[in-house]
């Protein structure tokens, strides 16, 4: 091992040694992990599908059978 005297003292040369960085691979393929999201969003979709035309469908029907008296005022003419 050798000795280097820098401004901060004597260290060892092995601490003042630039390697070159490798990076290192992705474990798992990232488009893997973007299908694996795409399945999951379809499956929750089909899964749990929309419920408001259903809401909408019972609100019309029920709708259908109470008849609401319209609360509209007649227009009064107030002339000159």
């Amino acid at each position: 091992m050798d000795w280097v005297r820098t401004s901060d003292g004597w260290e060892s040369s092995a601490v003042l040694r630039m390697e070159p960085f490798e990076p290192a691979e992705p474990a798992v393929h990232p488009g893997l992990i973007a299908t694996f999201q795409l399945g999951v969003s379809l499956f929750a979709l089909l899964a749990f599908p929309s419920q408001v035309r259903r809401k909408q469908a019972v609100v019309a029907e029920r709708v259908k059978r109470v008849r609401v008296p319209s609360r509209r005022r007649k227009a009064v003419f107030l002339g000159r």
